[in-house]
């Protein structure tokens, strides 16, 4: 399977750097209704098949033509030097030198020399060289090298710039649009928004954290430090956060966060997570500094046993609800967040 995969990648890599030559709008192809192909060049085109646009195209391995106008089908490979529009599988690559408009599918590639609208989906990687107006579905990558208008899904999300949405574990885009939305653990937006924030509360004593993505969406990154009887206690966290412009220099910040605690050192080996929900005022005073306060509700959960015969290792100031359920202790209660806020 490795060496079939191989195979027709380089096939692939030849042919589109011969294509590469051509321009995106593609000289009128002679138009076929029909044509069948075993493995190019045993097919009813014969070896001048890229000189022909076909309605409808079945390659039993790997097919090799100029265009599609309705529906192309592929064991292996459907390698087009022209546009596809309509219907396009292949079980391992699909490829063409021109734009694609309808749905393109692959068990492993997807690759566009021009724009695409519609949807690409693939098991491993989809990319196009122009503009994106729909979908990019892939089990690991996604790549647009101009403009998104829609939505990328896969694990590595790269686009130049986003009018729509981002989901995955890491989204990358060079330019930022105010209409761009980046769901992800990691998400590196140029012109977008880099801060670190230093607060303190009611519980964990100090916090810094570092927020990267856009105002509508980003990720949180948190280490803390607090103390339970005179040891030191350490935290360490991940949230999201979605910014509101109220007027002016006036936010409201919406954070979801979960924290690690850790009593003693950074291990830790039983569950002992803090859990909130912070809404905090952010007050800016220019484009880099910040101040923000708010409340904070609170959701402790602890299957460490301390010494006073209970759970948890963190002081908390009082409880609105507080019950233990089969060894573990959970505990409620509104706190306040302050500090400052500074922007990279």
């Amino acid at each position: 399977m490795k060496k079939l995969t191989a195979t027709v990648l380089v096939i692939f890599l030849v042919f589109s750097f011969g294509f590469s030559q051509n321009t995106l709008n593609k000289t009128q192809k002679d138009e076929r209704p029909v044509q069948l192909t075993f493995c190019f060049p045993i097919g009813s085109n014969g070896i001048n098949a890229y000189n022909y646009s076909n309605w409808f195209s079945v390659n039993s391995l790997i097919g090799i033509n100029g265009g599609v106008r309705a529906f192309e089908v592929g064991g292996i490979a459907n390698i087009n030097d022209g546009n596809v529009q309509g219907f396009q599988a292949s079980g391992i690559l699909n490829s063409t030198s021109g734009d694609v408009i309808g749905l393109q599918t692959s068990g492993i590639a997807n690759f566009t020399i021009g724009n695409v609208t519609g949807l690409q989906s693939a098991g491993i990687l989809n990319f196009n060289s122009g503009t994106l107006t729909g979908f990019q579905v892939s089990g690991i990558c996604n790549f647009s090298l101009d403009s998104v208008r829609g939505a990328q899904v896969g694990l590595l999300n790269y686009a130049r710039k986003v009018d729509g949405v981002q989901f995955g574990l890491i989204n990358v885009a060079l330019k930022y649009s105010s209409k761009h939305v980046p769901i992800g653990l990691l998400s590196i937006v140029k012109g977008g928004l880099q801060e670190v924030e230093v607060t303190g509360g009611d519980a964990i004593y100090s916090n810094a954290n570092f927020k990267i993505g856009v105002p509508k969406f980003y990720t949180i990154f948190k280490v803390g430090y607090s103390s339970y009887k005179n040891d030191p206690v350490f935290t360490s966290g991940l949230g999201f956060r979605t910014e509101i412009s109220l007027k002016n220099n006036h936010k409201l910040n919406i954070d979801l966060s979960s924290n690690t605690i850790a009593l003693n050192s950074f291990k830790v080996s039983d569950l002992n997570s803090l859990n909130k929900l912070d809404l905090n005022y952010k007050y800016t005073f220019n484009d880099r500094f910040s101040l923000i306060v708010g409340p904070s509700l609170n959701v402790y959960v602890s299957q460490y046993e301390n010494e006073a015969g209970g759970y948890g290792t963190l002081n908390i100031p009082y409880t609105i609800h507080k019950k233990t359920y089969d060894r573990t202790g959970l505990f409620t209660w509104v706190g306040l967040n302050m500090g400052v806020s500074i922007r990279l």
